[in-house]
């Protein structure tokens, strides 16, 4: 089994977005038809990233998210 989406509803979608951004994540703004605009990034095996404000749907909550980064050490 592999995660290919992962979405996360917030009501801090800056904040959010900036934090995986500071991880190096390239988030770039997405709106699907009449949906809400939001964020997505592609990693590296193809998985997607969404953060998208938390509106009709709640907050996504607690999350545990590991996340490793192999690029050598500055």
């Amino acid at each position: 089994m592999t995660i290919d989406l992962l979405v996360i509803y917030t009501n801090r979608l800056d904040e959010c977005r900036d934090f995986y951004a500071g991880l190096g994540l390239d988030l770039v703004p997405e709106r699907h038809g009449n949906g809400p605009d939001h964020y997505a990034a592609t990693l590296a095996d193809g998985t997607v990233l969404e953060l998208y404000p938390a509106t009709r749907r709640p907050e996504t909550g607690y999350l545990r998210l590991g996340l490793t980064d192999d690029s050598p050490a500055p």
